[in-house]
Parts: C-alpha cells; sequence; structure tokens
C-alpha cells in the first residue's frame, strides 16, 4: 500500500463535548453553517495513512506549536462510520456526510476520535470518509457503519 494523504479535521471525543458546551462555538460553528458548513472540530491539517499507521498534523497558526499524533494501526481497534450520541446527525454535523470515528488504544485506555477528509484541492470536508472506512476496517477488531 502507498501512501494517502488527506486534508483533515478531527476532534477527540472529549473536544467534541466540550465544543458543544460553549453556547458561541455551538451556534455560530453548528447551527448557523449546518447542514452545509463545517462540522464541530477542534484541528484541521493533514492525515497521512500508510501500511503501519495514521500521522496526524496541525500547525497551529497562533502559536509556534505544532501538533503532531501517531496512531499506529495495529492500536485501533473499532472503525465507525456515522453519527453517535456524541456526534450528532442533525446539531453537529453536515447531515448527509457521516464522520469517521476511531477508537484506539492509548496508554491502555482506549480513546475516540472522529475525523472529516477530504482530497487536497477539494471544497468539502468528509466525501473520502467512506473511502479511509473501508481501508481502515479491513484490519481493524471491530468495522461498523450505519448505512
Amino acid at each position: 500500500m502507498m501512501k494517502l494523504a488527506y486534508d483533515a479535521i478531527w476532534g477527540f471525543e472529549e473536544d467534541i463535548l466540550e465544543l458543544r458546551k460553549d453556547f458561541k462555538e455551538h451556534i455560530i460553528k453548528a447551527h448557523t453553517s449546518q447542514p452545509i458548513g463545517i462540522p464541530l472540530h477542534r484541528s484541521k491539517g493533514q492525515l497521512i495513512l500508510d501500511e503501519d499507521s495514521i500521522l496526524l498534523s496541525e500547525k497551529n497558526k497562533g502559536a509556534r506549536e505544532s501538533f503532531r499524533m501517531v496512531i499506529a494501526r495495529h492500536q485501533i481497534i473499532g472503525v465507525f462510520l456515522g453519527w453517535d450520541d456524541v456526534l450528532r446527525r442533525w446539531r453537529d454535523t453536515r447531515a448527509w456526510i457521516r464522520p469517521l470515528r476511531l477508537t484506539f488504544e492509548n496508554q491502555q485506555e482506549p480513546k475516540t476520535l472522529y475525523i472529516y477528509v477530504k482530497r487536497h484541492g477539494k471544497r468539502s470536508y468528509g466525501n473520502e470518509n467512506k473511502e479511509l472506512f473501508e481501508i481502515l476496517g479491513a484490519r481493524s477488531k471491530q468495522m461498523v457503519s450505519d448505512c
């Protein structure tokens, strides 16, 4: 398998829940931009997938720090394509493009990550989520879609 690169927006479960609590964020990002705007997310950057891992990287514009996280493919314990109680269809996301949810082992604790991807140069996030779901699901312990 060759490397695949996507533009991505993402947030961990705790990020999404925190954004939903923030009334201003909730009104501006979720309600006024849905169903055509950008779903709730904390980070924006690149997702690079290769045979062994997923690399998420973000250059923080305001600070001089960068975020970089590597998730080994063997750490992924669940891949889900669709909405749930954390990232809700009509309130927090684009109504017709399902989020990709990854659950992975992180220092003996499971961690949940919500992702929307797009090819470089495309306008809308999420259109390639199904493609990424199928690639990651082929090796994960649990693969579920609500479609």
